[in-house]
């Protein structure tokens, strides 16, 4: 083989490899993001309803439970101030590649107003 095939045929393994890392990583972050968007809507109802912080706390992680993520009561902090209400959660996803493990440290927010 000529130099310039053996780069072009190095250049298309390293492609393949950090393909198959992002299809690992990926769904990780689609469910953060769904995290995220479900968390907005659980902060928006507990300050229209004025809801405990607890009853919060607890859709909060029914809503993580749903979606396949572990959040524990002391993963999930909730912030009251002048009529805001801001509500933050701390989760970690272990990922298994194949040469070594990850953790992803997702910190998602929702402040209303």
């Amino acid at each position: 083989m000529k130099p310039g095939k053996w780069r072009i045929a190095a250049g298309a393994a390293a492609l393949l490899v950090l393909v198959l890392f992002a299809a690992r990583l990926l769904p990780a972050y689609w469910r953060n993001l769904a995290f995220q968007r479900a968390l907005v809507e659980v902060a928006q109802q507990g300050a229209a309803s004025e809801e405990a912080d607890d009853g919060i706390r607890a859709k909060v992680i029914n809503a993580a439970a749903g979606m396949g993520i572990a959040v524990g009561l002391g993963q999930v902090r909730i912030k009251r101030a002048q009529g805001r209400i801001e509500v933050e959660v701390l989760y970690d996803v272990p990922v298994d590649l194949p040469i070594y493990s990850v953790d992803l440290h997702f910190r998602p927010r929702a402040r209303v107003p």
